[in-house]
């Protein structure tokens, strides 16, 4: 959203989050109408943390990582390749 030339952040309760990803107490979604700027973390349930911006994407990958090893898994290039797979084969019918 663009508002003046600057962004504006949508408020949280205006946002479609969508999850992309959700292991071991981690869970992570997306703003699914800005999928590389605007995501929400919740690590065992507890309060989100959100990140926004330009560098989100890289933001949002670091915090999952530096959890634990165990989400070293988590590669949102790779998901929204198949987010992508996806909506072309749904396309495709």
């Amino acid at each position: 959203m663009v508002k003046g030339g600057n962004m504006t952040k949508p408020k949280v309760n205006e946002v479609n989050w969508e999850m992309i990803y959700s292991k071991n107490g981690l869970s992570i979604y997306a703003n699914s109408q800005d999928i590389y700027s605007d995501f929400r973390v919740k690590l065992n349930g507890h309060h989100a943390k959100r990140f926004y911006g330009e560098t989100a994407w890289m933001d949002v990958t670091r915090f999952a990582h530096d959890q634990a090893m165990e989400f070293w898994d988590f590669n949102i290039d790779e998901i929204y390749d198949s987010m992508l797979d996806e909506a072309l084969k749904e396309l495709a019918k």
